[in-house]
């Protein structure tokens, strides 16, 4: 039963679609952008904006939107929490967050979209939460919650856990982790 999995987690087209798509997700990441973003302003526009220099946070809220060059990132409130050596934790919240950005000319934009997108900037990890979806192009990833590590390659993926529920107390998803992979074109 675990060959089959291992060997489709181990298969090249489902690791060349999946490493260079998560990797695409590092908000405001200018090693992974294109070369016109990093050079862009951060631009974002809230109904409200609240920094607090002992916490060190920034919390932007009702309709926000961030853009940086082909970077977009619309929430309902987005946060971004600030340490001695930098950001340390940007938040994005809706219902859903949506993330977009043209990581490649020839490709087709990045789109993730779920009801948190946190991104730790520090250890290089990125978090999708409740709901999340990825997508380039035809190319589709979804499970209740995705995890990143950047540094060591390692994607974590679930689907809604037995305990969770949606608002009438029913499971809202199938609990389980889904994948579409069009066939390759010639």
């Amino acid at each position: 039963m675990m060959k089959p999995f291992l060997s489709l987690l181990l298969n090249p087209y489902l690791i060349s679609f999946v490493t260079p798509l998560i990797t695409s997700l590092i908000l405001l990441s200018p090693a992974h952008a294109l070369e016109k973003d990093k050079e862009s302003l951060i631009e974002i526009q809230s109904d409200s904006a609240e920094f607090n220099e002992a916490k060190g946070t920034a919390l932007y809220q009702g309709d926000v939107e961030l853009r940086q060059g082909t970077l977009l990132i619309q929430s309902e409130a987005l946060t971004i929490y600030n340490s001695e050596k930098g950001v340390s934790k940007v938040l994005a919240e809706g219902t859903p967050a949506h993330y977009q950005q043209l990581v490649d000319t020839d490709k087709p934009p990045v789109k993730a979209k779920a009801n948190r997108i946190i991104y730790f900037p520090q250890n290089e990890r990125i978090a999708l939460e409740g709901s999340a979806r990825l997508q380039q192009g035809e190319n589709i990833f979804e499970g209740e919650h995705i995890h990143y590590d950047l540094q060591k390659h390692i994607l974590n993926a679930k689907g809604r856990l037995k305990n969770e529920t949606g608002k009438e107390g029913h499971s809202t998803t199938s609990g389980r982790v889904k994948m579409v992979i069009p066939p390759t074109r010639q």
